[in-house]
Order: C-alpha cells, then structure tokens, then sequence
C-alpha cells in the first residue's frame, strides 16, 4: 500500500527563497560591510607600540568575520536559489503528471 505520499507547498517554498533573498542576505551583507568598515579603522588610534600588539591582530581577525560573513551571504544566496528552483521542478512536476493523466479522463459528453 502506497499511504498517504506528502504535500510540497511551491508558494510556501517560493515564499521562503524570496525572504532568505531580501531580508536574510542584505543584513548578512550589511554585517560583512559593518566589519569592513572596522577593519579600515585608523591604526594609529592605538599608538605605535599598541598598534603593533592590538591593531594588526585585530585587523587579521576581522577580515576572517568579514570573509566568512561574505561567505554565509553566499550561501544563503545559493540555498535561496536552490529552494527557488526546487519549487519550480516540483511545480513543473505536478503540470506534467497532470498532462500526462488527462488522456485518461473520460470523454465529455457534449
């Protein structure tokens, strides 16, 4: 027996990307840009002796942030894409299977 099978929500997928692409990438992006931003400080606020101890470590540790800030806006980007055209195959799925089983319908009686 084949049970109950599942439900695919396309417009609940569609949804979904179109958040992750407008509301999650740009304050992802908006947080690599704050770090950036940082980073470009002046390092002479520290002094020379400071600048030394704190400023170029500080400086190395945040472009790592940053790269993997610009990295998870990717990502996000990609799983946005991916979901996007995941509703759209499974969209397309259920256009072709019911094309498919129209030629079994019953002719109509005119």
């Amino acid at each position: 027996m084949a049970g109950n099978g599942f439900t695919v929500h396309t417009d609940e997928l569609h949804t979904f990307s179109e958040y992750l692409d407008k509301t999650t990438v740009p304050t992802v992006n908006d947080s690599a840009k704050a770090v950036d931003d940082a980073n470009g400080g002046d390092i002479d606020a520290f002094g020379v002796v400071l600048a030394q101890v704190l400023a170029i470590p500080a400086r190395i540790a945040l472009k790592a942030v940053s790269d993997n800030l610009h990295g998870v806006a990717k990502d996000v980007t990609d799983s946005a894409d991916k979901t996007r055209q995941a509703s759209e195959q499974y969209s397309k799925g259920d256009q072709d299977l019911a094309k498919a089983f129209d030629k079994f319908k019953p002719e109509q009686v005119k």
